[in-house]
């Protein structure tokens, strides 16, 4: 019958002695783990060869080498980590610069919004006015001269008597600012985008501000911007496709650049631009018609402009700039993107202090941007205590009528208190509940602008634009009236701005593993090896201690 072949154990191997009870064995297996670790200096401690004073400067080697790294994971690790949970119960986002350069056809070019300080029309209004002496008690002439102070607030209160509110639906509230305001098209003599000659009515839109109406280039149609505007037409699927390939989180889907086409109305929207410099920008020649001045939201005659992303819905009257008649301004961008990394995402917005788009979700708007956010809660609070919002607001027109002339005061306090709470420290002013926090994602438009002297003399005009517009060969209509506006990026790439974890676990077991491992050569198998050998070889080898007694 053949032998049994059994597995010889360690001690048969190295002659050791079979020891017969648990603290003899553990002994021998302690310094047979001196002997084999991987743990730098650690078998010096054991071998017998060593001498004497060789084993002791051993010793001291690997004492010193530990406490280092002890002290070294003491202090840099444990002793900051502390400050470090804190901050990061508090703000655990970090922001930092992104080392790849990102090409301006990643992003749109700015929306830029320019309203004519003047709110209404001159001859409008006298125009009203001699019908309203005719027929006192036609009612779609009373309103439109309620709105006309409702517009101008105070500044031209008209002696009419009438209700508080005025309900105006959405097409009757475009129909008052069309008719009052300067058209687009009389406001824009001149436009050049990317190179090309275009027509100004196909690249700009009028869009409804505080400032009244305005004209916008690259900005979201309200079918779009807003949410339940009426009924789709045909025309509103056509504008989703052309802005179905952007939105502020993601940015653009596709990955072949800038794929604009300039021949047909589908260009993809929002625009961009492929190439810095001026003559890749946009140039648009305003006209600001100083005759026509009836009431302002300043104390000057000119224009206020705003850059802001396509999504938003622009806020004329804190954050416009002015641009002088008489002068041709050149305005260098140089934009900045705020990424945020897939690593926060599983943040609570309360830390990290910024929404991802699917996190606060907009009552009238479909894209959430601070400005937004800022604009819908001025609606809510004021609604909540006028019972009605100013003209500007969003609105749902079946239930939120416009304030008359007679609530202006109850519509500036309100939009006052929720500037003070929603622009300080939300923590301790929620009188309005706003939360409004920037988006995680987000794209601004800083500018360098100078401004040069305009003369009709050096005007580069067409024969048709000469034609059409005689005036400006007038040097003193163009001193007064005219501005030229030059916006173009400053460089093909820029720096991307990135939100990422401020300390993650990775990071903390990177931070203790290079100091052990620097100091001790401890690595997750120098833990498995030391497991191993204080458990399943120490049992083992007691097994088989038993089986030979």
């Amino acid at each position: 019958m053949p032998k049994k072949e059994v597995w010889p154990t360690i001690d048969q191997k190295t002659n050791v002695t079979p020891t017969p009870n648990w603290e003899g064995r553990v002994q021998e297996n302690t310094k047979e783990y001196f002997e084999e670790t991987s743990l730098h200096g650690l078998k010096y401690l054991a071998q017998p060869r060593v001498s004497k004073p060789e084993r002791v400067f051993w010793f001291v080697a690997v004492f010193l080498s530990w406490f280092f790294s002890g002290y070294m994971i003491y202090q840099v690790m444990l002793h900051s980590l502390l400050k470090v949970c804190i901050k990061w119960q508090q703000s655990p986002v970090l922001v930092s610069f992104d080392s790849t350069p990102v090409p301006i056809w990643k992003v749109p070019f700015p929306s830029f919004t320019v309203c004519n300080m003047n709110k209404v029309m001159r001859s409008k209004v006298i125009s009203i006015e001699k019908a309203l002496e005719q027929n006192q008690s036609n009612p779609d002439f009373v309103t439109e001269r309620m709105f006309v102070d409702e517009i101008c607030g105070s500044e031209t209160a008209s002696k009419i008597e009438g209700q508080h509110n005025l309900n105006l639906t959405g097409d009757d509230l475009h129909h008052f600012l069309s008719h009052l305001s300067q058209p687009c098209s009389s406001m824009m003599l001149r436009c050049h985008f990317e190179g090309f000659h275009r027509n100004c009515g196909d690249i700009f839109t009028p869009v409804i501000t505080d400032e009244g109406q305005c004209c916008a280039f690259n900005i979201m149609p309200e079918s779009i911007m807003f949410k339940n505007t009426g009924p789709k037409q045909d025309h509103d699927e056509q504008e989703e496709k052309r802005w179905a390939n952007w939105d502020i989180q993601n940015g653009y889907t596709d990955t072949n650049g800038a794929s604009t086409n300039l021949s047909t109305t589908y260009e993809f929207m929002p625009r961009r631009a492929l190439a810095p410099g001026l003559h890749m920008g946009l140039s648009v020649m305003l006209d600001v018609q100083e005759s026509e001045y009836f009431c302002t939201g300043s104390e000057s005659v000119g224009f206020k402009a705003l850059f802001h992303t396509p999504a938003t819905l622009p806020e004329m009257i804190e954050y416009g700039f002015a641009i002088s008649p008489g002068s041709e301004t050149f305005f260098t961008i140089n934009p900045t993107l705020m990424h945020a990394q897939e690593s926060i995402h599983g943040i609570s917005y309360t830390k990290r202090q910024c929404y991802l788009q699917h996190e606060k979700d907009l009552r009238f708007f479909r894209h959430y941007t601070f400005l937004n956010c800022f604009m819908e809660c001025v609606s809510n609070f004021t609604f909540r205590t006028c019972g009605c919002v100013a003209y500007y607001m969003p609105r749902n027109s079946s239930y939120m009528p416009i304030c008359g002339p007679k609530l202006a005061k109850c519509v500036f306090d309100s939009v006052t208190e929720v500037e003070r709470s929603t622009l300080s420290d939300t923590k301790e002013n929620k009188g309005s509940g706003c939360e409004c926090l920037p988006p995680c994602t987000d794209i601004n438009f800083p500018h360098v602008s100078s401004t040069t002297k305009l003369r009709s003399s050096t005007l580069k005009m067409s024969q048709e634009l000469k034609e059409t517009h005689p005036k400006l060969l007038n040097d003193s209509y163009v001193h007064d009236n005219v501005a030229i506006v030059n916006i173009f990026f400053k460089d093909q790439h820029f720096m991307r701005h990135e939100r990422s974890e401020l300390f993650g676990i990775t990071d903390f077991f990177a931070n203790i593993g290079g100091l052990m491992g620097l100091c001790m050569g401890f690595s997750i198998l120098s833990l498995v090896e030391f497991v191993y050998f204080f458990s399943l070889r120490l049992i083992l080898h007691i097994q088989a201690q038993k089986s030979k007694s």
